[in-house]
């Protein structure tokens, strides 16, 4: 079952000659398991139910709407100006010396504003 999901996976990021390649091999292990597992007598344990719930049910998704092949991505071809880094260390050391400057000027100007009342 594993095998199938791979090769329907297989076929959806491919076209042409191998996307039917790969869903003939796709449907060829499902039929395989699928047989196969009908023939055994544990086909209603834990492990085969729940390998059957997780992967058998993509192959009919595959076979109604396989044929959608993913998008092409969207390449920008402006990645825009390019910026310099600067560590956060950096900055956070700008900021605290922009702050204590500013808090320096208003405690003067607090002190000329005393001195002159």
């Amino acid at each position: 079952m594993r095998k199938c999901e791979v090769f329907q996976y297989a076929a959806k990021h491919s076209a042409g000659s191998d996307r039917e390649r790969f869903m003939e091999r796709a449907d060829f292990f499902y039929d395989y398991s699928v047989s196969t597992l009908l023939q055994m007598p544990t086909r209603t344990f834990t492990r085969p139910v729940v390998l059957m719930l997780t992967n058998g049910y993509a192959h009919a998704w595959f076979r109604r709407e396989g044929n959608l092949g993913e998008p092409k991505p969207e390449v920008p071809q402006d990645f825009g100006k390019r910026v310099p880094f600067r560590p956060q260390r950096e900055i956070a050391l700008r900021r605290l010396v922009a702050i204590a400057g500013a808090a320096a000027l208003a405690a003067a100007a607090t002190l000329v504003t005393l001195l002159l009342t």
